[in-house]
């Protein structure tokens, strides 16, 4: 849309010194102190607020830039105020006949094309009385969409709802019952802010969907601003859609898959066994700790301020995403917390402040008391060093539950440094015979853990021997036909299929990993070959495998 078209913009100023008779000499000043004159501006009293209607994006946009400045020595809070949808407008004769011809006249049934982009300023919109789309699930207007979509739009491949100023995606959560086969749509500036607005469109039901676009709407913008946001935003839409191959133009590199069965994929690649001990004392003592610990702690956490010795030291860790958000206000995470200031206050020390934190995270539900044959949980303990000068380490991994009726699953893992309890201690005086040093949880999000299920119970006392990883080799090419075809398949072109071939030559990475590297770097071999080097500790064992 030309930014200079006519669709009337709201404002809002707050400001001590705006008061009512003296709008006229506000405007003056807009004009004068912005970089654009002001001249379709009108104004009007809210609830003791001054807003302010322009006709051109270019006005409203002017005004906006004058945020914080000051009139009459205060400074001027300037906001946009957009329209709320009517959630409650009913789906009459009149708004069905108007969305129908919306449709129709939107859709190219050659392209198999439905483009409904700044479909909001299209007079056959706004013959519904409608101000945009809503957001809520209330709104009966997304439904009847939908079902319009389907019977004037059976074959539709490809949809844009670009430019609509949309918030949230409720208003679509019935489109995979009307139209399964969508190849194609577009998101493109909006102002859907969070991952939580995009996942009513319940992506993962269009198996077929190939290419999605979220340009321009805020969630990238801000995911962007992290560290490492692009592959964590790529991530999370990929998540979102799991079919896509295609993301704001960028294509995705497809999942490598290898002929094994569903069951076979959830299985570790060796037994596992009930856990290293370096006798059968530290087990004993492991089990007992651990399983008080867990239970007070589901059910009584300031019991636990006995547990840590008076130099305790607690720290949490959670991904950077935002479903662990209850818990993210007290991660410790370095990745993503820069400030030494407050990587120091996100260590908890002394048994006061872990109890002020253990109180305010999420209550969580071990299931301590599962079956054995249903086991969540595997830990490792040994000790150092001898009494009374003894540490026990135990290294503990299981699954918990949290949220609204314990119904979210997380993995987490968890590291206890233990000593004996001093005389004296709070420990000691609470009859327990060991105090807590260290404690560092770190929660995961969960995923199935039906390789524990077949285990083998070890003896109470196990040496682990560590599994052999499969080595780089000089090359993991396959024959020169089905080289070819990965050309085709991909893409390609000869440069490129060479620049493939040349590095998996010198990495030993088979041809996928190789691709998916260059492509990272843009094909530039010799920083595909950095990043090889800087990341070679960390790349899975199937990168080397045919």
């Amino acid at each position: 849309m030309n930014k200079n078209s006519k669709m009337s913009t709201e404002l809002s100023i707050r400001c001590p010194s705006i008061v009512r008779g003296n709008e006229h000499e506000l405007l003056e000043f807009l004009s004068k102190n912005s970089r654009n004159p002001i001249k379709s501006a009108t104004t009007s009293w809210k609830g003791g607020i001054l807003h302010i209607n322009v006709d051109t994006k270019i006005e409203s946009q002017s005004i906006k830039n004058l945020n914080n400045k000051k009139f009459k020595s205060e400074k001027m809070e300037i906001r946009f105020v957009y329209p709320k949808a009517n959630a409650n407008l009913p789906p009459t004769s009149v708004v069905i006949e108007s969305l129908t011809k919306l449709i129709k006249s939107r859709y190219d049934p050659n392209s198999k094309f439905l483009n409904l982009e700044t479909v909001i300023v299209d007079p056959l919109f706004l013959d519904t009385k409608m101000n945009g789309f809503p957001k809520d699930k209330t709104s009966k207007m997304g439904p009847v969409l939908c079902k319009i979509i389907e019977k004037e739009c059976p074959d539709v491949q490809t949809i844009s709802f670009a430019k609509n100023k949309i918030e949230s995606l409720y208003f679509l959560d019935t489109l995979f019952t009307r139209i399964p086969n969508l190849l194609n749509v577009s998101f493109k500036d909006n102002l859907l802010s969070h991952y939580r607005d995009i996942e009513p469109f319940k992506g993962s039901s269009f198996q077929n969907l190939r290419e999605v676009i979220m340009d321009g709407n805020p969630v990238k913008f801000k995911e962007l601003l992290k560290e490492g946001g692009d592959i964590n935003f790529k991530s999370n839409i990929k998540t979102l859609f799991p079919s896509i191959t295609v993301l704001d133009g960028d294509a995705l590199l497809e999942e490598i898959q290898f002929g094994v069965s569903e069951e076979s994929m959830n299985k570790l690649p060796a037994e596992t066994l009930v856990g290293f001990s370096d006798s059968p004392g530290a087990l004993e003592t492991a089990q007992l700790f651990l399983q008080s610990f867990l239970d007070a702690f589901d059910n009584n956490r300031q019991s636990l301020e006995c547990f840590y010795s008076d130099n305790a030291q607690f720290s949490l860790m959670t991904p950077d995403q935002e479903r662990s958000k209850a818990w993210q206000p007290f991660s410790r995470n370095l990745q993503t917390v820069k400030l030494a200031d407050k990587r120091v206050k996100s260590l908890y020390q002394g048994p006061e402040a872990i109890m002020k934190v253990f109180n305010m995270i999420p209550k969580t539900k071990h299931p301590i008391t599962d079956p054995p044959e249903e086991k969540k949980f595997i830990f490792d303990t040994y000790q150092v060093g001898a009494a009374p000068h003894c540490l026990m380490y135990i290294f503990l991994h299981g699954v918990f539950c949290d949220g609204v009726e314990f119904k979210t699953k997380r993995a987490f893992d968890r590291t206890f440094i233990l000593m004996p309890s001093q005389p004296g201690s709070r420990s000691a005086i609470a009859g327990l015979p060991i105090s807590i040093l260290n404690d560092s949880l770190t929660i995961r999000f969960w995923n199935l853990n039906l390789g524990w299920k077949d285990s083998k119970i070890a003896s109470t006392t196990a040496t682990t021997q560590p599994v052999a990883q499969p080595q780089p080799v000089a090359s993991q090419l396959p024959p020169e036909p089905l080289l070819s075809q990965y050309q085709v398949t991909n893409g390609l072109n000869d440069v490129q299929h060479q620049h493939v071939i040349m590095f998996s030559q010198g990495t030993g990475l088979n041809y996928q990993f190789s691709l998916q590297c260059l492509n990272e770097n843009s094909f530039n071999l010799e920083q595909a070959h950095q990043m090889f080097q800087n990341a070679k500790g960390m790349i899975p064992p199937e990168a080397f495998l045919l």
